[in-house]
């Protein structure tokens, strides 16, 4: 339950992301040394913020730190990977009503709201906003499953099916044949030694997702 004093102060601290989010994550960054704690911290607390606040921030604000948070997916913390895989599955899940959605409400009057259907929605992040990142995205996801301690993470292959899922057939298709051999790899890894069930259900999710983009249309 969000209170009403923060629900108020969300406008003042959506006009300071800028600010605040962005300094933490410069554009190039590299990761930061191990046991070099504090710069990771303010970074994985920024991309904490934009994540806590996506549906208040504008969307080109986000798609800013877009390019910062893959970049985050090479640090060796845990804590700041982990944020960083967390903000780009949240921002890849976000939806907007269509265009004409509202109109199309208002027009509807209040008294056709409970039998509507929903109103129709697109995604905050198109496949051709995502375009120019896949490449670089899909790499540093897979390569933090290779950070200590991240062999199982359950976020960075939560992202990784959204990432699959957002990008859209015809862009995922060429990258297919190599996503499902890193896929399978993990797959036969896990079957070997079982142990994080969140990580293995979120892993069969991505193979799913990937076959169901990637297989041509038409085809089982």
């Amino acid at each position: 339950h969000v209170s009403p004093d923060l629900a108020a102060r969300a406008a003042s601290l959506a006009s300071a992301a800028s600010g605040s989010a962005a300094p933490p994550l410069p554009p190039g960054a590299t990761p930061c040394p191990a046991g070099s704690i504090g710069p990771d911290v303010l970074a994985a607390d920024a991309l904490r913020f934009a994540t806590l606040f996506r549906s208040t921030l504008a969307t080109p604000v986000l798609l800013a730190l877009l390019p910062h948070a893959i970049t985050c997916l090479a640090a060796p913390s845990n804590v700041l990977h982990s944020y960083a895989a967390l903000f780009i599955d949240r921002l890849l899940a976000a939806r907007v009503p269509a265009a004409g959605s509202g109109a199309a409400a208002a027009a509807a009057g209040p008294g056709a709201a409970t039998a509507a259907p929903p109103a129709p929605s697109t995604p905050r992040v198109s496949p051709t906003d995502l375009a120019p990142h896949l490449a670089p995205l899909l790499d540093r996801l897979f390569a933090a499953l290779d950070h200590p301690d991240s062999g199982e993470n359950e976020y960075v292959m939560a992202a990784i099916t959204r990432v699959i899922s957002a990008a859209g057939g015809p862009a995922i298709a060429p990258a297919a044949p190599t996503v499902l051999a890193r896929l399978a790899a993990l797959l036969g890894r896990a079957a070997s030694n079982p142990g994080h069930p969140g990580f293995n259900h979120a892993l069969f999710e991505a193979i799913a997702c990937l076959v169901s983009q990637a297989a041509p249309a038409g085809e089982p």
